[in-house]
């Protein structure tokens, strides 16, 4: 699996946390998931425009 797909995975895994603790009443659990979202939005965004070869 490449890097960057583990990273959007990742992402995507978070925002559905998010999501999940912000219906639940959890704000600020919600908070830092989506904190983590980004940030591996980002680590995908970079990955993705490093351009190099990942595994």
């Amino acid at each position: 699996m490449k890097t960057s797909t583990l990273f959007c995975v990742c992402a995507v895994a978070c925002a559905l946390s998010s999501f999940a603790a912000g219906m639940s009443g959890e704000p600020i659990v919600a908070g830092l998931f989506g904190l983590a979202s980004g940030g591996w939005c980002v680590a995908t965004l970079l990955m993705a425009r490093r351009g190099g070869d990942d595994d």
